[in-house]
């Protein structure tokens, strides 16, 4: 893939086309554009060795359903940085999904992301609740940081949806809490 646009005008200025390539592969990552997101951290990994790079690399490679090689990538981010915590984890989410679906799936389903202003603490309007009889960890590893959560009333329980997928019941007494509001309207 050529990438016209950023090699214009920069002068052979290496820094600030890697810049450029980091800045378009974060907003290709952020529209779901996994294959052109694949292609632009190829295009940084060229200039050098990057862990970041490789963690995008692969996350882009695991959306498009390629999770061999996307535990390849993260194992070479976690070799370029012992303590790279997400390599770390997410080797761990592919291996329990490979175990149950082989090195290759088909592409999922794009989910549903919440809006990032959600994750912005408002004091007196945030809160943190428990999930109790969570679904299997297989399940759960199809759940990534972001995704909307949708909590569905059924008599007194209150459970979370991710992706069409039950992922556990909130905790009673946040339960009990959120499903009077629920009855009164609010969302």
């Amino acid at each position: 893939m050529a990438f016209p646009e950023i090699e214009k005008g920069t002068g052979g200025n290496s820094v600030r086309i890697k810049r450029q390539l980091l800045d378009l592969a974060i907003a290709q990552a952020s529209e779901g554009h996994w294959t052109e997101a694949a292609d632009t951290n190829r295009k940084i990994l060229e200039m050098a060795p990057d862990a970041e790079a490789e963690n995008r690399l692969a996350k882009a490679l695991w959306e498009l359903g390629e999770l061999g090689v996307a535990r390849e990538h993260y194992q070479v981010a976690l070799a370029l940085d012992p303590t790279n915590r997400i390599a770390e984890r997410n080797i761990e989410r592919l291996r329990v999904l490979m175990s149950e679906a082989g090195d290759k799936t088909a592409a999922p389903e794009k989910a549903t992301k919440a809006p990032v202003a959600i994750f912005v603490e408002e004091t007196g309007k945030t809160g943190f609740a428990m999930l109790t009889d969570l679904a299997a960890p297989r399940t759960l590893a199809h759940v990534n940081p972001g995704d909307s959560v949708e909590l569905v009333p059924e008599g007194n329980r209150l459970y979370a949806v991710a992706n069409g997928t039950r992922i556990g019941v909130v905790e009673p007494r946040v339960a009990a809490r959120l499903l009077k509001l629920l009855a009164e309207g609010n969302k």
